[in-house]
């Protein structure tokens, strides 16, 4: 491996792609492929801007410790996924940055693609931010913290950033560049953050560059789920038994996130009006996969949580009240008193309590057991009398909408007696298909309905063929629409005499097939579609159709009558040449040419 005669010292926050092109400038090659190849010992293709691979092949004169955890800690955005990826993803995304190996693409193992937040490669900067890197290391450069994805904001100088036309930067031959290139500051523009909307992403900027600089390892999924749940529990969002208020928590939410942008990254974390959106109730639920990183932090910014969100060594969460505006949604729990006293009230029907406190039946259910509270259980429906009145029901074949209503049972009720008596409900299938049929084949007879035909197509296809037999159309007399025989003559005729120019024109020849006399004819599909009416015509195309070695014989006459012509000599090699075919193997067509060239 070729060493550097100088190195380069690493800039604060710098990517490995920003080392890279300032390495560029410095050795001043004319082609950004020659620097790429040079430095990381690999194509100049497999250089991601922010996932790079194959560091194993890079320069070790790149970087005073060549430790490859250490440049992926300092010169990649990973760190700022890894704490929200199980084990094994971390396992198979560190493969594929050290070798480029790994089951799957670097996008697809961090999830990008699945978390309909996209996986477009970006580059941003920060005008003030490139200023002072002018100022302080007399170059600008590409910080890490400006390309996380949501990131609109600088964390530093809350200026918002500008972003490079990627579609442009693509078609450059020079793909190696700075944040002050003049051209490349052409092709940016400003992200659209509005003024509203710039304390959010300040605060969400300040969060995901927290968790890029912390450089946390793995972190078990139901860490987060769990420090969710403490915030909601500390702000008054759950009820005894755990479970989430969402009413209130939605509407902490939504005032909370009411800034939050709707385009270009944000677009797939809008929080609607009307309930809480899928993704957080998701985050909130015990951990079935990953998630995007900035799905957590947009819930960690709602929920008002700072610094202490990379503090994994506690699970407690720092008490925090919520906003003055807010405290009318929030519901403060039902105490032990007033749920006695509600049941009492309703007589024990946890139904009428649950219409009463807006608690669940279920919630309500389990606090009455931990009280030891008396409940009203639900009544026995299936009496002896019942069952025998359903058995009659059934037997008759009535429908369960038709036996509930005249029972006044509810349809899962009836579900359980077909499950208890599986004899009787067999009974009622047979009878129901029975009237079943019977009711479609009437309908069917009366209005000839779509549904009823497709019904019998399935079930009662014998009947059907039978009724469409009887039913059908009686066959027309009318005049026919084509005189075959005068048209068969007619093209017979008209194929003899194109056979006839054909066989004499001196272009090169072509084989004569039934196809090609359809298409110079313009009767391809009469030829196809109604050859049992054209006998005539078939005969004379039968007779006309050329055999391999027939065609052969006529191509190689034409190529003799060529050479002849331009005052060539015959020989065999010119001859096939001229006639464009091969070789022949067959010994009368060798026999053949060596006639014409005698």
């Amino acid at each position: 491996m070729q060493s550097l005669d100088f190195r380069l010292p690493i800039f604060p926050d710098e990517t490995l792609y920003s080392l890279i092109a300032r390495y560029h400038y410095l050795l001043g090659s004319r082609r950004w492929r020659d620097t790429i190849e040079l430095l990381c010992n690999t194509p100049a293709t497999l250089l991601h801007r922010s996932f790079p691979s194959f560091l194993n092949k890079v320069n070790t004169s790149l970087f005073p410790e060549p430790s490859i955890s250490s440049v992926i800690d300092q010169l990649t955005i990973f760190p700022y996924f890894r704490p929200f990826l199980p084990e094994r993803a971390v396992e198979q995304a560190s493969a594929h940055l050290v070798s480029g190996h790994s089951m799957g693409g670097i996008k697809t193992l961090l999830g990008l693609v699945a978390s309909q937040i996209g996986a477009n490669t970006q580059l941003r900067f920060c005008p003030s931010c490139m200023v002072c890197d002018q100022n302080q290391y007399g170059q600008a450069y590409w910080h890490r913290m400006h390309q996380l994805p949501g990131i609109w904001v600088c964390s530093t100088h809350k200026k918002i950033l500008l972003e490079v036309d990627m579609k442009w930067l693509e078609k450059q031959l020079r793909r190696l560049v700075l944040p002050d290139n003049k051209e490349l500051i052409e092709h940016s523009s400003v992200l659209p953050v509005e003024l509203a909307q710039l304390e959010f992403l300040f605060h969400v900027a300040q969060l995901s560059t927290h968790i890029l600089h912390t450089n946390l390892g793995v972190v078990p999924l139901q860490f987060w789920q769990k420090l969710y749940l403490q915030r909601a529990e500390a702000l008054g969002f759950t009820l005894p038994s755990g479970r989430l208020r969402l009413a209130p928590l939605h509407a902490y939410l939504l005032a909370s996130l009411n800034q939050l942008p709707t385009k270009l990254e944000f677009k797939a974390c809008e929080m609607p009006i009307q309930n809480l959106p899928n993704w957080i109730l998701l985050l909130f639920r015990k951990p079935r996969g990953a998630y995007h990183p900035l799905k957590h932090l947009i819930l960690a910014s709602g929920m008002g949580f700072n610094d202490e969100i990379t503090d994994v060594d506690k699970f407690q969460v720092i008490q925090t009240a919520a906003p003055k505006s807010l405290e009318q949604h929030i519901v403060g729990r039902e105490s032990d008193e007033l749920l006695r006293q509600t049941l009492a009230k309703t007589g024990g029907s946890l139904c009428q309590a649950a219409k009463l406190t807006g608690i669940s039946v279920t919630t309500l259910r389990l606090d009455a057991a931990r009280l030891g509270l008396a409940t009203q259980t639900k009544p026995q429906k299936l009496t002896s009398s019942i069952i025998e009145q359903l058995k009659h029901h059934f037997i008759a074949g009535l429908t369960l909408n038709e036996i509930s209503t005249k029972e006044n049972i509810s349809l899962p009720t009836l579900y359980r007696f077909q499950r208890i008596f599986p004899d009787i409900a067999n009974q009622w299938r047979v009878q129901r298909e029975i009237q079943e049929r019977a009711e479609r084949r009437q309908r069917y007879l009366v209005s000839m309905q779509k549904q009823d035909y497709i019904w019998l197509y399935r079930h009662d296809r014998t009947w059907l063929q039978q009724q469409i037999q009887t039913h059908k159309r009686p066959i027309s007399n009318s005049k026919k629409r084509v005189d075959w025989d005068i048209r068969d003559k007619q093209l017979a005729k008209r194929v003899t005499e194109w056979a006839a120019i054909e066989m004499q024109a001196k272009k090169r020849p072509a084989r004569v097939t039934s196809s090609l006399i359809g298409k110079s004819l313009h009767v391809a599909g009469w030829l196809n579609f109604y050859s049992d009416k054209l006998p005539l015509t078939n005969e004379v195309i039968k007779s006309l159709i050329e055999t391999p070695d027939q065609f052969y014989f006529r191509r190689l006459e034409w190529a003799r009558r060529e050479l002849i012509a331009k005052e060539l000599p015959i020989v065999r090699w010119r001859l096939l040449k001229m006639a464009s075919i091969r070789p022949p193997t067959s010994p009368n067509i060798q026999q053949y040419i060596l006639t014409l060239c005698e």
